[in-house]
């Protein structure tokens, strides 16, 4: 078993149907160990977007699962663990493609062991509900799912995939973005204890007519401390003499 790690917060760069570069979030406070998933999603490839940056002190951000194919929603996303304590950080991103409407977001967790399994990025076939698996690598890990519609379906009575007994809503908190124009629907979620670790299918079974682009992140959890049975020779010498005595 281990402990999950602890969501802290889901800070987006403002307005998912902007085209103007740079993309910025509002600006937080992050301790040493955090663990943040940046992703930048724009409505069609060509989005050309380049590595995040951070404003403070540099944080080295990991590519990893995106989707960049004609005629889906084009999706990176990255990872940084913090080595430094933060104060005040804006995480951000430029687009040097075609003007396309697009956004970044960055979700931070704290109390995690790192990162664990991240599945290739998927292009789902046109008219399906997206779906993705990944084997986890831990137990008790959180997983954090990105969604990018190229139909723009009207996700409205949407419905989250249920692993280890979650199924993200905008009301339990677990859904983190919704968003839908005529370019594009966009959603983000996590499951924040994801149970033992294993094959899981993440993403939305409703609706079913998506022509989807979707990616998938592990975020470990602490792994518990084995109690140690060991006594010194000292303790038990001193054991000894308290029972005989």
């Amino acid at each position: 078993m281990a402990t999950p790690p602890t969501f802290i917060a889901d800070n987006e760069g403002a307005n998912w149907s902007a085209t103007t570069t740079p993309k910025t979030t509002a600006a937080f406070d992050s301790a040493v160990g955090d663990v943040w998933v940046t992703a930048s999603i724009s409505e069609g490839n060509g989005l050309n977007g380049a590595t995040p940056t951070n404003s403070g002190a540099a944080q080295t951000f990991t590519a990893r699962g995106s989707v960049d194919v004609s005629n889906y929603c084009e999706l990176h996303t990255f990872t940084t663990v913090v080595a430094n304590a933060l104060t005040g950080q804006t995480v951000s991103d430029e687009r040097t493609g075609t003007a396309l409407e697009w956004g970044i977001n960055c979700v931070r967790f704290s109390g995690s062991g790192g990162i664990g399994a991240v599945p290739a990025g998927e292009a789902e076939t046109d008219g399906t509900a997206p779906s993705l698996g990944i084997t986890t690598t831990g137990d008790n890990s959180a997983i954090v799912v990105f969604v990018a519609d190229w139909n723009a379906i009207d996700g409205a009575s949407r419905t989250w995939r249920t692993v280890n007994g979650t199924t993200p809503t905008a009301g339990n908190g677990f859904e983190l973005t919704y968003f839908r124009d005529g370019a594009y629907a966009l959603y983000i979620a996590y499951y924040p204890d994801a149970g033992a670790a294993g094959v899981k299918t993440v993403g939305l079974s409703a609706p079913s007519t998506m022509k989807a682009s979707i990616a998938a992140i592990e975020v470990l959890g602490v792994a518990a401390a084995a109690a140690s049975l060991a006594i010194s020779k000292k303790d038990r010498m001193l054991m000894g003499a308290l029972l005989q005595s």
